[in-house]
């Protein structure tokens, strides 16, 4: 007999496209294209695989063809996250895969379904913990300490240690899977996001290393602080008028935004203001 409780018509209201009464316009539009569409763009771990190419062709290919594999597949676990939710009324979204597996999965593949899961996020936890770790020795630590390449190297081994357990950490009192996601991509955004996009094009846009920098320190900082305690510390300091009016100007995720916003203009403006002074001198 079938564990599967029976569906009301209204948990159906989920199919409605492009909105809904859980994801409106403003998600749509703006909080997830900017908080989780930006590191497709700036993601160290897509970056690794595209500097393994054998040229810059073999790039290019490969990247559209990727970028083309994964819109339908996305779209294919969207549809099945929705049935999912439709099916099992008042689930939470961190246990939708594992109840679906052990509910509906034959009993000889729950375990390479599981296998296949697990094999999918130590591939993409392992390349990201070198990265973060990379990004923090070469980008943050090197330029204040002046370290030489054998002091780099040893500094980011003990950096995946750190980082790793900090991870785990923070892990350990999130919510779940899609909340830590959701802060990881929040800090990711606010301090690394600008700063490498704008590097592409760093002379027209007039930004150097100093302007980086302090965009990573300030727009990370920032975001690290607007995830505390859902933003007290900033909330605080903004008062209950400051934070309405910052609301009203961003929308409902303003402490995420801003983050982003900020690092922007310590990018443009202290590379100019780096620049002039390097001119004078």
């Amino acid at each position: 007999m079938s564990t599967r409780p029976e569906a009301p018509l209204s948990h159906f209201f989920f199919f409605s496209f492009p909105v809904s009464r859980q994801f409106g316009w403003y998600q749509l539009l703006v909080f997830y294209p900017l908080i989780v569409g930006m590191p497709y763009l700036v993601g160290p771990d897509i970056y690794s695989r595209v500097l393994c190419a054998r040229d810059g062709d073999s790039a290019r290919r490969a990247s559209l063809l990727a970028a083309a594999a994964v819109v339908p597949i996305s779209l294919i676990l969207a549809l099945l996250g929705l049935l999912i939710h439709a099916s099992f009324p008042g689930i939470t979204p961190e246990a939708a895969l594992p109840h679906a597996v052990s509910v509906l999965s034959p009993a000889g593949l729950k375990g390479l379904i599981v296998v296949g899961i697990m094999g999918a996020i130590m591939s993409s936890a392992d390349t990201t913990l070198i990265s973060a770790s990379t990004v923090v020795s070469l980008n943050v630590v090197s330029p204040l300490a002046g370290l030489d390449q054998k002091g780099e190297l040893r500094l980011t081994k003990t950096l995946v240690l750190v980082i790793g357990c900090g991870a785990w950490g923070i892990a350990a009192f999130q919510e779940g899977i899609i909340t830590s996601l959701l802060l990881a991509f929040t800090v990711f955004v606010g301090g690394v996001a600008l700063p490498t996009l704008a590097s592409f094009w760093k002379d027209r846009l007039g930004v150097n290393s100093a302007g980086a920098f302090w965009a990573v320190l300030v727009g990370g900082g920032l975001a690290v602080l607007g995830e505390v305690r859902e933003g007290a510390g900033l909330r605080f300091v903004l008062g209950e008028s400051g934070m309405a009016a910052l609301e009203r100007a961003l929308g409902q995720e303003a402490l995420a935004i801003l983050p982003l916003i900020l690092s922007g203009a310590v990018l443009l403006l202290l590379s100019r203001a780096s620049r002039r002074k390097e001119g004078r001198e």
